[in-house]
């Protein structure tokens, strides 16, 4: 991948650590590092991998602390991730984090465990169930860690994987509306809604959707799943009485390309596609380590309005890049969009906020051609933006 990787190297005078970038184009298999250091150098032998193609699955429930001890303020929980069916090569997992029982405001950080603790978050926490999709590298031992600033429990599900085994790929398409309960009739509290998806071709097998619930009558949460099989019992996003929440999901989809929802509280529905997966698809995930792209609080001039802030990422253009956005004390409610700068602003949400409140939403945003995304707001906020993954 071309974003840096970590690699360590133990020897008699103790552990050396580095990064490394590593060409685009180089090939999987066997390569030979060289490490120059004055007039020494040092020749290692690596391997690349790649990360491989993604598998959908049906949510596997990885942790709930709630049948245990609730993890404390800045307590390291370490969560296996692999087994079942998610094999042991798998390089990279998407999850949904729920926190719930809260200790008060704070927030999560979820990393691959055997590497170093960004200084980002995952999850953001104010009041009631709060969850976000995370798209993780497998660390060490096959586990992922999670650290929660105040005192709550945790629940993980694994709601695909990227392993060499893996067939497909990732495509990115204009961010479209696909669905809008609030045209006509609210679904009811459990009933199933299908989702026809005509903007992904005959072979796709998952999509990349931004889930939103409106204005629901109490508070409760959504379940998204491939149509034509059991619904899990998992949960795609939560939310509050009358709030309006976003949650990004990577889910599949029937053979006939229809993703099936469910609110448990009745509550009118969005959704708006971002790409699809399926072997024919045009790339694969490139993991890198968690980095803060943009934090409008350092320099004093938050979002406001219809203003567009273009975000340079370092990625390859005409690609996709996974993010994740936080919006920190808005000023009022309304919603934020992520979009390829080359293009139009699209009618779609990425995240929608409250007046006050600190939310973070995960997105998979096209690339412009000089490799930037942009971000826009009805409300005025401060904005922060953390890269997560590449999609060439």
């Amino acid at each position: 991948a071309a974003a840096p990787s970590h690699f360590e190297v133990a020897g008699e005078d103790g552990v050396f650590h580095g990064q490394v970038a590593l060409p685009e184009d180089l090939a999987p298999g066997d390569h030979t590092l060289v490490i120059a250091a004055g007039d020494s150098a040092t020749s290692l032998g690596v391997t690349v991998i790649g990360t491989g193609g993604f598998t959908p699955i049906t949510p596997r429930r990885v942790l709930d602390t709630r049948s245990g001890t609730r993890p404390g303020a800045g307590a390291t929980v370490v969560v296996p991730v692999v087994g079942g069916p998610v094999p042991r090569s798998a390089t990279a997992v998407a999850l949904t984090v729920t926190a719930t029982r809260l200790g008060g405001p704070g927030f999560v950080t979820v990393w691959p465990c055997g590497t170093a603790r960004p200084d980002t978050s995952t999850l953001n926490l104010v009041s009631g169930d709060v969850a976000n999709a995370a798209t993780v590298p497998v660390g060490a031992a096959g586990t992922v860690c999670l650290r929660p600033s105040v005192g709550t429990d945790l629940l993980v599900d694994v709601t695909g994987h990227w392993s060499p085994e893996g067939s497909d790929r990732f495509t990115r398409v204009t961010a479209r509306r696909v669905l809008d309960t609030r045209a006509g009739s609210r679904p009811r509290p459990g009933v199933t809604v299908e989702v026809p998806i005509s903007a992904i071709p005959s072979g796709a097998t998952a999509v990349a959707v931004n889930v939103t619930a409106v204005n629901a009558p109490t508070a409760g949460f959504v379940t998204a799943w491939p149509c034509g099989t059991t619904r899990p019992d998992a949960s795609s996003l939560n939310h509050g009485a009358r709030d309006t929440v976003a949650g990004s999901v990577l889910v599949g989809v029937s053979s006939t390309r229809r993703l099936c929802l469910s609110s448990s509280a009745g509550a009118d529905l969005l959704v708006d596609v971002a790409g699809w997966f399926g072997p024919a698809g045009a790339g694969d995930l490139e993991t890198v380590t968690t980095t803060r792209l943009l934090d409008t609080r350092t320099t004093g001039r938050p979002l406001t309005p219809g203003v567009v802030r273009r975000i340079p990422t370092g990625s390859a253009p005409g690609g996709a890049v996974v993010v994740n956005v936080t919006a920190v004390e808005p000023v009022g409610a309304g919603f934020l969009t992520a979009f390829d700068c080359s293009t139009t602003i699209p009618e779609v949400s990425n995240l929608n906020v409250s007046p006050g409140g600190t939310r973070a939403n995960q997105a998979i945003v096209a690339t412009s051609s000089t490799g930037s995304i942009c971000v826009t707001s009805s409300t005025t906020t401060h904005l922060l933006v953390d890269l997560t993954g590449r999609f060439p």
